[in-house]
């Protein structure tokens, strides 16, 4: 997977976290005297906090990882690839 993949990815949780936090920001706000829905909210938003954190952990180390142990694959190649024959 290239870097400009990896960004991508980290790109896109990155924008599900915030739709995340915009989402249980609103419902808090709209229901702030229910202290049973307050609960609900918290242990939703810790959740999902916790699955974002851990794709975001996997991605990083992917791309720490591809940057320590760079692989020659026939990808990088530059030389034309022909049919033996």
């Amino acid at each position: 997977m290239e870097n400009l993949e990896l960004i991508d990815r980290l790109d896109a949780v990155r924008k599900e976290l915030t739709e995340d936090v915009r989402d249980v920001r609103n419902k808090l706000g709209n229901h702030m005297a229910d202290t049973g829905y307050l609960k609900g909210a918290q242990q939703m938003l810790i959740a999902r906090l916790e699955r974002v954190e851990q794709r975001l952990d996997n991605l990083i180390f992917q791309l720490l990882e591809q940057r320590q142990n760079p692989v020659c694959s026939a990808e990088s190649d530059p030389k034309p690839k022909t049919p033996l024959g």
